[in-house]
């Protein structure tokens, strides 16, 4: 048993128990709300996606021509389907773009920006916006479309999904629209930096298209700086990006690239290998706009090589399918070659009126690009309004995400308040419980202490009051008969003394007043003296009392007073419950660098079920037959042996029975440590 003593501290908790439970109710509620006010925010944006990929599935599944995409289009706009009407408008604006009928592709556009405005699809709108910025690029309309792919930018940037693949997408159309813009305004410095990001942008998402997309465009910066090993090396690494990607329109147009390159260095034979190729890879998807630029050059290079029957034949395929797809650029190109067709065969009134047509389609490009000024003012208005839509888009957004994440923290917030009120009361009941636990058994204590007190005063005092009344009473005593009476008076007032000073030192070392003093010296001639002190009143009661130590000097710390009433506790415990003709031991011994005091004797022993009680106060076991004891001593003992930083243990076997004490280490370090030679 290792007994320790630790000041206690007592107290109580007391709640009102209709508040805790309408604090959690309250709590609870906020939860709950801040919850379902999450969970339908969620739904909301849970329910525009899947409309979107339904939609989106029904137009990929089930291959809709232009007609019935604008049919679904006239039945989603009678009903108001925005979702539908976002999605059927860039189906069809891209459809309209493939064929070159630009106006349409722009109004289609413009028609499904609003519908995602309406539905505050920020993806939508992104898109939206570069596919309005590449219709614009593709007219000519560069300011026009550099303020569109901008608005594209940033709005990218400040969708919120902006780091997953859709939103990187859409991000790096808008930078690579506004890197053509330079391209074609001549700020190639400024277009190679955004083709590079958007290069960067491309290999992190792992997307070979969209690397052959980029490579390609920055070959382009590099041809038009004259650079055309560098520009060569680009358009190759376009060409073997388009393979992975399976894209046959890219490396289609890879061929032009290189065909125009070779034609730039007079390589004719080359450059038009490079041109048929193209041709034949064109032929084979729907995209007369850049199968127009395959043909034209063929047209052109076989004109170069003064094969005219062929170039001739090339020149009515391009004039054929541009006035299909009624592009003016392409058909003035068209005629300016047929134009050099009819000078090479000296055809010059021929040559002289395909010159007046090729100009008056190049006029008509001048005046589709003075129409687009008229309609530009007619777009401002709209871009206007655009931009107010997005700047209260923006702002909802952030304030959407501000909202988020007030609730989120509130939520958390809440839970954890919630949580830490639970275990608040909770702990509040245990330690109220606990609480009077302990009152009950301080109570009881408190009770038992004055029983005991009180029994143990009463014996000595009434010893002393029958003494003093048969002394009275005695008319006629002698002097031996006075000295008997006066001595036992006397040895009852001493034990009473003896209990008063030990319940005393007892109250000054719980309360931290007692200031013992400490000395130094050898603790074996210490102990040995206050051991023999006993020896006569051993000798007395037939009994044998042993004094060994394992060693003759031991020097440390220790507090004499504390010593004396440890050894007279113990000691005359183990005399007073000894058989006559018994040996008792008292040993000490440095063991693991501690002072060890053991006190053995071969009394009758203590029972199991006392030997955990035998250090509390007025206890005193059920199987001693001499109730002589007090119930103070080893409590006494116990708290003097604490103090000197020391523990106290007791052992029992039938029949023996001994007591023993120790130090602590650090005693005897601080011991080592001024009186080294002592080891």
């Amino acid at each position: 048993m290792h007994p320790q003593l630790a000041p206690v501290r007592y107290g109580s908790v007391s709640c009102n128990g209709d508040r805790p439970a309408l604090y959690r109710t309250g709590l609870l509620l906020i939860v709950l709300f801040l919850f379902f006010s999450c969970v339908q925010k969620e739904k909301d944006q849970y329910s525009l996606d899947e409309k979107k990929k339904k939609w989106e599935e029904k137009i990929s599944r089930m291959d809709l021509s232009v007609d019935s995409l604008r049919l679904l289009l006239e039945e989603s706009v009678s009903v108001r389907d925005d979702v539908a009407i976002s999605l059927l408008c860039r189906e069809l604006g891209e459809r309209m773009r493939i064929s070159s009928d630009f106006s349409d592709a722009i109004a289609y556009h413009q028609q499904g920006l609003v519908a995602a405005y309406n539905i505050r699809d920020t993806l939508g709108i992104t898109q939206a916006l570069n596919n309005i910025g590449t219709d614009f690029r593709r007219i000519g309309a560069l300011p026009e479309a550099s303020d569109y792919h901008y608005q594209a930018l940033q709005m990218a940037e400040s969708f919120s999904g902006r780091n997953g693949k859709t939103g990187r997408k859409n991000r790096i159309m808008a930078i690579n629209g506004i890197g053509n813009v330079h391209l074609s305004f001549g700020n190639l410095d400024e277009a190679e930096n955004m083709f590079r990001e958007a290069l960067s942008e491309e290999k992190a998402l792992g997307s070979d298209l969209g690397q052959a997309i980029n490579y390609a465009n920055i070959g382009a910066v590099f041809e038009e700086k004259q650079r055309y090993d560098s520009a060569f090396f680009y358009y190759q690494r376009s060409m073997e990006h388009n393979m992975l990607a399976k894209s046959q329109l890219g490396i289609g147009l890879c061929y032009i690239h290189f065909g125009h390159i070779y034609e730039l260095q007079n390589e004719f034979d080359k450059a038009e290998r490079e041109y048929q190729l193209a041709y034949d890879v064109m032929n084979g998807i729907s995209d007369p706009w850049h199968w127009l630029e395959a043909t034209l050059a063929i047209a052109r290079i076989r004109l170069h090589k003064n094969d005219e029957k062929e170039s001739l034949k090339y020149i009515n395929l391009s004039r054929q399918a541009a006035a299909e797809i009624r592009s003016p650029e392409h058909l003035s190109k068209a005629y300016h070659l047929l134009h050099e067709y009819n000078l090479k065969r000296g055809d010059f009134t021929a040559a002289l009126n395909d010159f007046k047509i090729s100009k008056s389609f190049e006029d008509t490009i001048q005046n589709i690009q003075k129409l687009n000024k008229v309609i530009d003012m007619r777009l401002n208005y709209e871009r206007n309004k655009y931009r107010q839509n997005i700047a209260h888009l923006n702002l909802r957004n952030e304030m959407e995400a501000r909202q988020k994440s007030t609730i989120l923290y509130a939520s958390v917030i809440s839970v954890a308040l919630l949580i830490f009120s639970l275990i608040a009361l909770f702990y509040a009941y245990i330690q109220r419980t606990n609480s009077n636990k302990i009152l009950r058994k301080l109570n009881r204590v408190r009770t038992n202490f004055f029983t005991n007190v009180t029994h143990e005063f009463r014996t000595p005092l009434t010893v002393i009051l029958g003494l003093s009344n048969q002394l009275q009473a005695e008319k006629e005593i002698t002097p031996a008969e006075m000295n008997s009476y006066l001595r036992a008076i006397d040895r009852q007032g001493t034990h009473l003394l003896s209990l008063v000073n030990q319940l005393l030192d007892m109250s000054k070392i719980d309360a931290g007043i007692d200031n013992p003093q400490w000395q130094k010296g050898n603790i074996v001639v210490y102990v040995q003296m206050v051991v023999d002190s006993f020896r006569l009143y051993a000798k007395n009661k037939n009994l044998k009392l042993i004094f060994l130590s394992s060693e003759p000097t031991i020097i440390m710390d220790f507090i004499p007073h504390y010593i004396d009433n440890i050894l007279q506790n113990l000691v005359s415990n183990a005399i007073k419950f000894s058989s006559a003709g018994s040996e008792i031991f008292v040993t000490t011994a440095r063991v693991n660098n501690k002072f060890t005091l053991k006190i053995a004797d071969a009394g009758e022993g203590i029972a199991k079920e006392d030997l955990e009680h035998v250090f509390e106060l007025f206890y005193q076991g059920n199987r001693t037959d001499k109730n002589s004891g007090s119930g103070i001593g080893l409590s006494y003992t116990r708290q003097m042996v604490e103090m000197m930083n020391g523990k106290i243990e007791v052992e029992s076997e039938d029949k023996r029975f001994y007591i023993y004490g120790d130090t602590t280490s650090a005693t005897l370090r601080r011991m080592e440590v001024s009186n080294p030679e002592s080891k």
